[in-house]
């Protein structure tokens, strides 16, 4: 947050309070100010010093937003000097959103005989799928079966540009994240014949 000084023409400035709502500040204390209250990379600290350290550790300070948070927040400064006289400013801030990374949550390694099939869907062998900025948006799924074939639960809500849903060896799927996770809880994986060994399913 860079810009942002403090002045008084009497010199005799004691300290400053900073505080957001929706983030942490931190700030560089080596120009010799010192936290009182508060802390440092917290939502709110008070700053000891005169002018030069304080103006000094503003020029090092920085707002960090909390996770998957945007939108306004506010900055509010109060200023003492040392007679109690006290000043305050304020300073809007516009967090952007950005879009974050999708995420797949991977059971343990399973097993199943020779010619089986496995199920995945209960607690210890779900796939879970999760996007923050997802709501109701449409998200893309590819998976790939290695020596066998996947079965989809369920194709309510689906896109499906590769594969049937039903004995697939590679599917290309897309719909809302509730649908995807729906047809992941029941997906099955059936070996090919007569194979044992090292199978695998990519996402």
């Amino acid at each position: 947050l860079p810009g942002l000084q403090v002045a008084d023409v009497d010199n005799n400035l004691a300290e400053l309070s900073l505080s957001v709502a929706q983030g942490s500040l931190n700030l560089n204390l080596a120009g010799g100010a010192s936290v009182v209250a508060g802390a440092n990379g917290s939502a709110s600290l008070t700053l000891a010093g005169n002018a030069a350290q304080l103006n000094a550790a503003l020029a090092s300070l920085s707002y960090q937003g909390q996770p998957n948070t945007n939108g306004s927040d506010l900055l509010q400064l109060q200023l003492r000097d040392s007679a109690g006289l006290s000043a305050s400013g304020n300073l809007a801030i516009n967090v952007q959103a950005v879009n974050d990374a999708p995420l797949i949550g991977l059971p343990a390694t399973p097993s199943l005989p020779e010619d089986g099939t496995l199920a995945f869907g209960t607690p210890a062998t779900r796939f879970t799928l999760a996007d923050v900025d997802a709501v109701s948006a449409s998200l893309s799924l590819h998976l790939v079966a290695s020596h066998g074939t996947l079965s989809l639960a369920s194709t309510t809500g689906l896109l499906l540009a590769m594969g049937s849903g039903v004995n697939d060896v590679e599917l290309q799927i897309s719909g809302t994240l509730a649908d995807l996770q729906a047809a992941l809880d029941g997906l099955s994986f059936t070996a090919e014949p007569d194979f044992n060994g090292n199978a695998s399913i990519s996402l």
